[in-house]
């Protein structure tokens, strides 16, 4: 997180969550180190996983220490919380690579783990699902039918959810104009990206983003906002 960026973090209610957040300088000093790759691999991979016995506890006890740390400044301050933000980098890594080179236990399973690497891949180019089909080399069908089963979910709706998904979160967590999120999402045109934003949420971005955070878009494009 570069450093002066105003920054904030959301969870919807009945969520536990845990927000480790640091600057760039901090980040690159303190995991220089670390050998294969970790870093990037955390940033660019979306990880839901189920708690293995025991791992919960020790994950939660990294962070909890951390937070001690940073609130008495004792000695050794950076380094401790650097190391032990090391050890929980490390812990992300090994979720990572047991999701995206685990066991496989179907082909379906398979097919959908490179389909939403896939699409993370390409988040700013809105592909059909021919397209991603084709490049994964199957066909919609069996894409379709992979998604249902595992999330009840076309393939398409998948991606339209995740779009929509980082929408909300440029939304909150940038001060991008609703023109700019529009051209990051792959939207040729701010006024399709707001249409698609308000079929799937009931408001349009500029609405949406004013309830929760108290900012408003005014850029010239906010004019094309109001799509009937």
């Amino acid at each position: 997180m570069p450093s002066g960026v105003v920054h904030g973090f959301r969870v919807e209610p009945g969520s536990e969550a845990v927000v480790l957040s640091m600057s760039d300088d901090f980040a690159r000093e303190q995991f220089g180190t670390l050998t294969g790759g970790l870093f990037p691999a955390l940033q660019n991979h979306l990880v839901v996983t189920t708690d293995q016995p025991g791992e919960r506890t020790w994950l939660r006890s990294l962070f909890e220490r951390m937070e001690y740390e940073y609130a008495t400044h004792r000695i050794g301050q950076t380094n401790s919380i650097g190391a032990l933000a090391r050890v929980a980098l490390i812990e992300g890594q090994r979720l990572v690579a047991e999701w995206t080179n685990g066991p496989v236990q179907d082909s379906d399973t398979s097919l959908l783990r490179r389909f939403m690497a896939l699409v993370e891949q390409q988040l700013g180019q809105r592909p059909s699902v021919e397209a991603l089909a084709l490049e994964l080399g199957t066909t919609p069908y069996l894409l379709n039918r992979a998604c249902r089963e595992a999330m009840g979910m076309r393939a398409s709706d998948v991606v339209r959810a995740r779009h929509m998904q980082e929408a909300k979160r440029l939304l909150l967590f940038s001060a991008l104009r609703i023109a700019q999120i529009a051209q990051v999402l792959g939207y040729d045109d701010p006024a399709h990206f707001t249409r698609s934003f308000r079929n799937a949420t009931g408001k349009v971005p500029r609405e949406w983003r004013s309830l929760r955070t108290g900012q408003t878009d005014t850029s010239a494009a906010q004019g094309r906002e109001q799509v009937a």
